[in-house]
Order: structure tokens, then sequence, then C-alpha cells
């Protein structure tokens, strides 16, 4: 501390406990006195100082006017504030001057002031350093933001006139088969076929790349609701079936019936569905078979879609494989020797945004298996997922809360849809959105007191946005109510107990005790 340069701010330099506190410490000719704040300003701009030391009395002006206002000249100046035990309003206004460390004159010995010295210089030195560090952070993040936004740019742009082309392109190879310039012969009409089948394929993965970049970006929000597993099949079943056709190989698809309906986003399994099939088709030779059967685990609670593909080469792969390592017991081939392809990345991604699971099976020198498990429409087999999800995420110690929003008065249908929107539109990607019946809906949101608030702030804004749906029926008012937060780690039992207990009333019963139970009107 030789080198140190103190300024003693005070009214009182013949003070006999600061001399005391100076004397033996080595600091005597480094220390600069001001008995006003004007001087002490002077003394700070024309001079070296390393530390300032306030005791309060300076007649005009207080400890937090002096930290203020010398901090204003010298940003990055330790301050040590100075009072007296015996003044309590002293003490307090001592800790209100944003000070870097703290003193009580009768117990300031020399120790005791040098450590506080020190304590002040090395608190400066750490606020200096982090915020520099954030601004470096910030000047990132900006950085960060514009090459996203240019990349959005650039995708959408992209998208958008390949998009075009493409469909220029299929379009004159529809008006070509169809004949309007002239009759065709059976090859020609096929490789129109193919032609078009593969503007399919870049449309696809266009798509793909679109749905990618926005699940990295959390922009891609599921929006899941009671799905037929039959529906979303029929759905893309015409387009499948005319690949397969041209690819030569066979496509036969199997549905148990009746299946339980599942919770999922319809649009986003069927893309993946899209992409699982594509990428099977591709693997399997010329006048092998691929087979869809759609199924369900009432064990597992879930809905199944296997896609079992076949072929002397797939055989011959499989057979490297076991000799390289023996299949685990079920045939289930270990994740390290796992290697997917960018689609069936995605595809993982997609299915475990809505709460399923990808599972490949293989059996050595027969076939190869890759099932799509989706949840079934059972809001605790949902819940008790997404449970599960959110702690393999955070480790155990993320923090969950439970919304409960209820239409008010005699709701209809197109209303209830409409606030249906708004409630998924205002969750975010790693949030649930759980409609209970045709007027309460259930949020389970990753987050806790203060993102609830957000939540509910998104949630008034959205609605103030969206005076109706496209029937024009005006939006129900809603009752938003918090059941609390817990630690899904430690608590996540305790959540679905909780949510037992609502199911079996019939509606969302109130809150045990110490559980929030502020509501709100929306």
């Amino acid at each position: 501390m030789s080198s140190t340069t103190l300024l003693i701010v005070t009214s009182r330099p013949e003070s006999a406990e600061l001399n005391e506190m100076l004397r033996g410490m080595g600091w005597r000719r480094h220390v600069r006195w001001a008995d006003s704040l004007p001087s002490a300003l002077k003394a700070l701009a024309s001079e070296k100082i390393d530390v300032a030391v306030l005791d309060g009395s300076l007649p005009d002006a207080s400890h937090q006017k002096t930290v203020h206002a010398l901090r204003k000249l010298k940003p990055d100046l330790p301050v040590v504030a100075l009072a007296s035990s015996r003044d309590e309003t002293a003490v307090v206004a001592t800790i209100a001057a944003e000070a870097d460390a703290y003193l009580l004159e009768e117990f300031a010995s020399r120790a005791i002031a040098d450590a506080a010295v020190s304590c002040a210089v090395r608190r400066r030195r750490r606020l200096a350093h982090a915020r520099q560090g954030l601004r470096r952070l910030k000047h990132r993040c900006r950085t960060h933001v514009t090459a996203h936004k240019r990349h959005l740019h650039f995708l959408g742009f992209a998208s958008h006139g390949f998009r075009g082309a493409l469909t220029i392109v299929k379009e004159y190879a529809g008006l070509l088969r169809d004949g309007l310039v002239g009759e065709l012969n059976g090859e020609q009409r096929r490789m129109l076929e193919i032609v078009a089948d593969r503007a399919d394929d870049l449309n696809c993965i266009m798509d793909s790349l679109w749905m990618e970049d926005r699940l990295q970006a959390r922009l891609l929000k599921p929006w899941r609701r009671d799905c037929a597993l039959s529906d979303l099949v029929a759905q893309v079943r015409a387009g499948l079936e005319q690949k397969a056709h041209l690819k030569g190989i066979g496509l036969s698809i199997e549905m148990d019936a009746p299946l339980a309906p599942v919770y999922c986003d319809a649009e986003i399994v069927a893309r993946v569905l899209v992409n699982l099939l594509a990428d099977a088709m591709k693997s399997t030779p010329e006048g092998a078979r691929v087979h869809v059967r759609v199924t369900e685990d009432r064990a597992r609670h879930e809905g199944v879609i296997a896609i079992t593909k076949g072929g002397e080469d797939i055989r011959r792969t499989l057979s490297m494989l076991a000799r390289r390592e023996p299949p685990q017991a079920g045939g289930e081939q270990p994740r390290h020797r796992q290697k997917l392809g960018p689609l069936l990345v995605l595809a993982k991604k997609l299915i475990d945004l809505n709460l399923g699971q990808l599972r490949y099976r293989a059996e050595p020198a027969q076939a190869t298996t890759l099932s799509l498990a989706i949840p079934m429409a059972q809001p605790k087999e949902v819940l008790r997922r997404y449970l599960e999800r959110v702690r393999r995420a955070g480790n155990g110690s993320s923090p969950v809360s439970l919304l409960m929003v209820k239409v008010r008065g005699e709701a209809e249908r197109p209303g209830t849809a409409a606030v249906d929107l708004v409630l998924n539109q205002a969750a975010r990607q790693q949030d649930l959105v759980l409609r209970v019946n045709l007027r309460t809906w259930l949020l389970v949101l990753a987050t806790d007191r203060r993102g609830v608030d957000r939540c509910v702030n998104r949630i008034t804004r959205l609605r103030a946005a969206v005076p109706g749906d496209p029937l024009h029926v005006p939006l129900p008012g809603m009752n938003v109510r918090r059941l609390g937060t817990w630690c899904v780690g430690q608590q996540g039992t305790h959540v679905l107990k909780q949510f037992d207990q609502a199911w079996a009333d019939g509606a969302f019963a109130a809150p045990q005790e110490g559980l929030a139970q502020e509501a709100a009107t929306v």
C-alpha cells in the first residue's frame, strides 16, 4: 500500500479517529485532504488519486451526492465510506451511497481500514473487468443477431426464389405430361414424372432447411393437439406411393384399428414421416419393399409408426455391423454405432420437440426398422414426458411453473379455438400447452415466477392484437391463475400429484398451502 494515494474528504481533518487510522499504515505522505466537494473534485482532476475516503461530514453534500459527483469525474474510483455507529441515520445514508467498502469510525483500526481499502480497490477492478466483458458480450450478441437476421433474410429470399423456379419446372412438366404439345410415349411420361418427383424432393429439402434454422433459433413452436395417426398417414400416402412407384420399390401400409389419438403437432409429424420414408426409400434397392405399420403401444402410452426396409445392400451393411460389435438384447444397436443422416437428425429433434422418440432397431442379415413413437393424447402421460424432458435438459435443477387459463362464460367453439391459438403463440418452444377441455388449458412453463409474469404479459398483448378468429367471433375473456412453481428434479412427482387431484375434481383444484394463488383477468 506504500504507493497508494488516498483522498480524505472530510470537514474535520483534526479528527483523532481518522489520524489514528492513518498512523503507521505507510500512507501519511500519500494522503490528500479535502474539506468540501469542490476541493475534492479539484484534487481528483489535478492529481492521481487511487482511493477516496468519505466520512459524510461535508456541510454541502451528502454521502450519496459526493459519491455520484466523484464517480462522474472518475467512474472507476474506489470509494470507502465512513460513518459513526452513534448516528443510525448516517449509517443508513452510508449504505445507500453505493460505496465499495464501509467503515464505522469507532471500530476503524489500522488493520480494518487497510482491509477495507484493499477490498474497495479489488471490487472496483472486478467491476471494471466485468463491465468490459459485458461490453464485449453485447458487441458479440449484436454481431450474432445481425448475422442471424441476414441469414434468415437470405434463406427466405433463396427459399422464395427456389420454390418459384421449382413450381414453374413442375408445372411445365405437368403440361408436357398431359399432352399439351403432343402425345408422349410411356418412357417420356415416366421421365416427366421423375422430374416432378425430384422437384418435390427439392421442395422438401428447402422445407427441412427452413425448419432446422427456425428450430435452432427457437422460433419453431409446436402447436400440439389431439391427432389421429391414420389421418397423418393418409395425408402423405399418395405422394409416397408415387415416389415408390417411380423408384421401382414396393410400399405397403398396415394400420391397426381402432387407434387412440396422439398429442402432437400434426404438420411437424407429417414432415418427419415424409423425411423418414424418403430416406428409407433412398437406401432401398429396386425390387425391395418398404413396410409401414401403424399401431399403438398401450404399455408405453404411445402411438407407433414403424418403417421397415430390407434389401441385400442393407443386409450386407448390417452383417458388417454385427461382426464389428454384436447387437444388444432386443436387437437395439449401440448408440455410438448409430450414424444418422441429416434428415434423420432433424427428424429426431422434431420428434423430441413433440415429446416422442425415434427408435432404431436392426436385425442382422434381415431388415432394419425405424420407429416413430408419439405420446397418446393422455394429459398425465404428456405432462410426465414433458417433465422428464425438462429434467434432462436442466440436470434436474430447472424450475417448472403451472399456469391455468379458463375461458369466462359460455364460449362458442370458434372463440375457444382463437384462445388456443393465442396461448400457443404466447408459449415458447420449451413450454407445453395442454388443453384439458373446451374451456380450460394448463400451461407448463420451464421457468420461474418472473418467467410466468412475462408469459402472462405476452398473453395480454396477443389477446389485444388478435380481436377474434377468422370467423370474426370475439375472443372471450380469460382468467389466468398461477398454480405454483417447483424444481422438477426434487418435486416432479408433486407436480403430477397436483395434476391428478385437479383432474379427478373435473377442474383444477385450489392449490395446496404454500403455493402461489394470484389470479389475473385477461
